[in-house]
């Protein structure tokens, strides 16, 4: 249990290519141990690369993790043509899942930040790797 307190895990919502560009990002800088994150947060932060902290290490690495499942689920959906209302409709029903997931492990940061805000960024972000992803496994399954 030492060692992992002595860890801090950063997550988005972000996307490197404007992280280095400059452009104005909020992440969240997890660890089980309070005083690690803040440390971390004050090495990292800076005018336009704004550190949040968690203490919920499992909630924002989970929200992050299931938002990249959605991620893919919408990309297949567009890979088959489905459209709007269907990326709009896994949206709604991910995000209940999201929230039923949250109030399981009593975690609403991961809900708020990793989840939803990263949602927003690959809906309107079509570059993101997962729903590009998504689109390939279409492909790939649609050429076999």
């Amino acid at each position: 249990m030492y060692i992992f307190c002595s860890l801090a895990f950063l997550s988005g919502p972000s996307f490197a290519a404007e992280v280095g560009q400059g452009q104005p990002t909020a992440v969240t800088i997890a660890s089980a141990h309070e005083t690690i994150a803040i440390e971390v947060q004050e090495i990292m932060s800076t005018v336009r690369f704004r550190c949040y902290t968690s203490q919920d290490v499992v909630g924002v690495e989970f929200g992050g993790a299931l938002k990249n499942v959605l991620a893919i689920a919408c990309g297949i959906s567009d890979g088959l043509g489905f459209g709007c209302n269907a990326r709009a409709a896994l949206m709604t029903r991910g995000t209940k899942i999201a929230c039923m997931f949250a109030m399981t492990l009593h975690s609403l940061l991961f809900f708020v930040m990793q989840g939803l805000m990263n949602c927003r960024d690959w809906q309107v972000c079509l570059p993101f790797k997962c729903l590009n992803l998504g689109n390939l496994f279409f492909m790939y399954f649609r050429c076999s």
